[in-house]
């Protein structure tokens, strides 16, 4: 039997998430708030809300809240903001403090190769 493509992808990511045998183990205190930052990876696994949805389900009682600072195009060390977001960021982390930040960044900086390693590793 042949899957259309978007199946087929669905069935690996599920395939590849439920049977890995490395587990992050974030302890979780009851109403954290998680932040996210990163680029299109982060928003992209926020965009139909799965992973909020496994955290809640496997913390079904923590009443916890999440926050997406996520933004496509960010590296490391540039991120492609109008000017004074830097001051709208900190105004931003003042009303909604993180007890648990989760940073996915990489991608885009992978493209520099081994020679990129310093300065995203700075």
């Amino acid at each position: 039997m042949r899957f259309p493509s978007r199946l087929r992808v669905l069935w690996f990511a599920f395939v590849g998430l439920t049977s890995s045998p490395a587990r992050a183990e974030i302890p979780l205190q009851p109403n954290d708030t998680l932040v996210l930052h990163g680029n299109s990876m982060i928003e992209r696994l926020l965009e139909h809300g799965e992973l909020q949805a496994l955290v809640h389900l496997t913390n079904p009682s923590k009443k916890l809240q999440f926050r997406s600072l996520a933004w496509t195009g960010d590296e490391v060390g540039h991120r492609l903001r109008a000017e004074g977001y830097a001051d709208h960021l900190k105004s931003l982390i003042v009303l909604w403090p993180a007890q648990v930040v989760v940073v996915g960044y990489g991608l885009n900086v992978a493209f520099a190769g081994t020679t990129g390693l310093p300065e995203f590793r700075a």
